[in-house]
């Protein structure tokens, strides 16, 4: 699976980011085969700058201006609702509902969840990471929280 088809903070969970030295770049962010540089200032900012890269590329590569390059496919709607500037900027048509996303405290820990995925905070990166798909149709804060009891 390349970048731009998983959403990003399953990126940001399944990505490593190596911090480089004696090198013109800071960051080297790996996923399996898949690797980009990064002059971000954290690990965290490397992963989401290399995903945000890697879904407008591939964006770039659906339109007209890029016809005769190797097209990678579009992103799936669940990566495209976490980049809508991007959506506007290469003008794709599409159905899209704004993922709202609710944050909690549970057990001790940050949470955040939206209609599919929860997340949890990391400390260290300062920022959330993909932690489960919940399967709720309706997520509200009572679900969710009694589905991160059964975790």
């Amino acid at each position: 699976m390349a970048p731009h088809e998983i959403t990003k903070a399953e990126f940001m969970t399944a990505a490593t980011a190596e911090r480089l030295v004696n090198h013109g770049r800071k960051w080297n962010v790996i996923f399996g085969a898949y690797s980009s540089f990064s002059d971000a200032e954290t690990e965290c900012a490397a992963k989401a700058d290399v995903h945000l890269a890697a879904v407008s590329n591939a964006l770039y590569l659906n339109t007209p201006d890029a016809e005769g390059l190797d097209n990678v496919g579009m992103p799936p709607i669940r990566v495209l609702v976490d980049y809508l500037d991007l959506v506007d900027q290469f003008n794709v048509v599409s159905t899209i509902a704004t993922a709202e996303w609710t944050e909690l405290t549970h057990l001790e820990k940050r949470w955040s969840f939206d209609a599919d995925q929860l997340t949890q905070w990391d400390e260290d990166d300062e920022c959330f990471h993909f932690h489960a798909y919940h399967g709720l149709k309706e997520p509200t804060i009572e679900s969710v929280t009694r589905f991160i009891e059964q975790l």
